[in-house]
């Protein structure tokens, strides 16, 4: 007879907390995909295996509803036998808090409001947006440490950082009034007059910053761009069509005559114009609605309630979680725009613990792991909190109120608590590296990025749902929630100290590829203008943008048929690519 452990019986167990991302997700949906794809793809990662899987109901312990969660049994094997421990998985259904959407009128005006961001971010005072322009500083930081030629030491980044602090400071405002970067060299020359590398970081800082918002001005240029050039092809095609089935002017073969403007015009209005707008009205209310009522910080705006609502969701699930004194653990994963909503409900619960008295706080100290997929936290830092106000005390007291990952529950006592592992792939343009959340002063541990390549083709939408059927992906989760790998609870010793900086994921990569791609993908919209400018001219330039561009499209069509998810029957083969990159 087989012995077993006698934490068989323990009621203690894990919880893993879900938030699923936008659109009408429906209750129990997302957090099954989860389960599915650490039961279908988990399975020879590690030795524990997954079973006993079943639903569940509770008592609210928050005076709320009955909760439901699925339990499952990990088994693990032990000396003289094996383990069982217990795994709850709770899900953040915030989706009925969002309910109704926004007017596709509304959410459509709101984004293009949006273009003008990155010519605002760069001709506002340096002083001002102080975290956009830090985490622009991090990222600078990471890049020239991956290429190996950093030419600066991490106390020059520090002084660099104690300086720009010290810059929003009141007497510096009354030195330097205007805020801008050759003031604020000045002061740092002030500060530290020996340290000839500050300036020199300083301005390969400012030269970063302009360089990436030049960028980010160009693709939102050609995003908006899309919208209106599909508009008017499909306007067009509608007309073409029309006149067609009218008998007015043009046959059958006259209409797709190619050597015609009109008919390429009404060919490539009804490939691209009326193709683009099969179903974008649902697409722009039911997701885009959702971000615009998520990034609704205005209190004063009646859809911030919407916001309020749906943070009160993902703060209710952590309490009613974080009462059971049977819960020892908990892991936190969260999809898409449902991690930014993970991230501010964590920092709520920090602020939450310092309002009260010791004997009145939740136990955050359970808080283990933060798993991000496709997080857009950075973007919407980037559009909607970024802006600062025309007060010193008003900036200070709104960073010291909503914390980062040097406050609570992230950091405890000085030293890290949650290990935040950022999963992204540069084919998924929501996604991307996180350093907005990081310490302004480094004295905490940053986000762990990882990057990953899903699909063959850079499709953003695939790619932005195919992270639970990413090898690496699924590895990760498994091992982080059924073998508590990469913890900051138990961390190795280094010279007999902590070494938390071990525990860290690599930042992975994707492929080659991608980034082309995507700039050919941007190129498409200008040649659409192109296109119909020449048109509307009778230039004989019109039939070759036309062609150039069906050409493209049809290129790009064609190896978006590579862009293949993997299913439940690929499962052997993502278990031994993840068993391999996993040793």
């Amino acid at each position: 007879m087989t012995q077993r452990s006698s934490s068989e019986g323990s009621r203690d167990y894990t919880a893993v907390v879900y938030f699923h991302g936008m659109g009408s997700q429906k209750r129990y949906e997302e957090v099954s995909r989860l389960i599915d794809a650490l039961d279908h793809y988990g399975h020879g990662l590690s030795a524990a295996r997954l079973g006993d899987i079943h639903a569940k109901s509770e008592t609210s312990r928050i005076g709320q509803d009955d909760c439901t969660y699925i339990e499952a049994i990990c088994q693990h094997q032990a000396v003289g036998g094996f383990r069982r421990d217990r795994f709850r998985f709770y899900e953040a259904y915030w989706a009925p808090a969002a309910a109704g959407g926004v007017p596709v009128r509304e959410v459509l005006r709101w984004m293009l409001g949006r273009i003008p961001n990155p010519l605002l971010s760069a001709t506002a005072p340096w002083r001002l947006r102080a975290r956009l322009r830090t985490a622009y500083l991090f990222s600078l930081w990471r890049r020239l440490d991956r290429s190996g030629r950093n030419p600066y030491n991490r106390n020059t980044l520090r002084r660099l950082l104690d300086s720009y602090q010290a810059f929003e400071a009141p007497e510096q405002w009354r030195a330097y009034p205007r805020g801008r970067f050759c003031e604020f060299v000045e002061s740092l020359r002030r500060r530290y007059p020996m340290d000839a590398s500050a300036v020199a970081l300083a301005r390969a800082w400012r030269s970063h910053y302009r360089r990436c918002e030049a960028l980010n001005q160009f693709v939102l240029l050609s995003l908006g761009l899309a919208m209106g050039v599909a508009a008017l092809l499909a306007l067009s095609g509608l007309s073409g069509l029309y006149r067609w089935y009218a008998g007015a002017s043009l046959g059958l073969v006259e209409w797709l005559d190619w050597r015609r403007a009109d008919g390429w015009e009404s060919v490539l209005a009804v490939l691209a114009g009326l193709g683009s707008f099969t179903g974008i009205g649902s697409f722009l209310s039911n997701y885009m609605g959702d971000v615009q009522l998520w990034t609704t910080y205005e209190e004063t705006e009646e859809k911030h309630r919407k916001r309020r609502d749906i943070l009160e969701v993902g703060v209710s699930t952590f309490r009613h979680v974080l009462s059971d004194a049977c819960c020892k653990r908990v892991v936190v994963v969260a999809h898409s725009l449902g991690s930014s909503v993970a991230c501010d409900a964590l920092l709520h619960l920090g602020r939450y613990n310092r309002a009260r008295a010791p004997a009145d706080r939740l136990p955050l100290e359970k808080l283990d792991q933060f798993v991000t997929l496709g997080s857009p936290v950075d973007k919407v830092h980037y559009f909607f909190e970024s802006e600062a106000g025309r007060y010193h005390r008003y900036n200070r007291v709104k960073e010291e109120v909503r914390g980062d990952l040097g406050h609570a529950p992230f950091t405890a006592r000085g030293k890290p608590q949650i290990h935040w592992i950022n999963i992204w792939d540069r084919a998924d343009i929501i996604s991307g590296p996180l350093e907005s959340p990081n310490d302004l002063r480094m004295k905490a541990l940053p986000v762990d990025n990882l990057e990953v390549s899903s699909l063959r083709f850079p499709a953003p939408g695939g790619s932005h749902s195919a992270y639970f059927g990413n090898a690496t992906v699924v590895g990760l989760l498994f091992r982080a929630i059924f073998d508590q790998a990469y913890s900051y609870r138990d961390p190795p010793l280094a010279a007999g100290r902590p070494d938390f900086k071990a525990l860290g994921v690599g930042r992975g990569g994707g492929r080659a590829y991608t980034a082309p791609l995507q700039a050919l993908m941007l190129l498409l919209p200008w040649m659409g203008a192109a296109y119909l400018l020449a048109a509307g001219q009778d230039s004989s330039a019109a039939p070759w943008l036309g062609g150039t561009g069906l050409a493209l499209l049809a290129a790009l069509a064609g190896l978006s048929l590579l862009a293949r998810k993997p299913s439940a029957g690929d499962g052997d083969r993502i278990r031994g690519k993840a068993a391999r990159l996993l040793g």
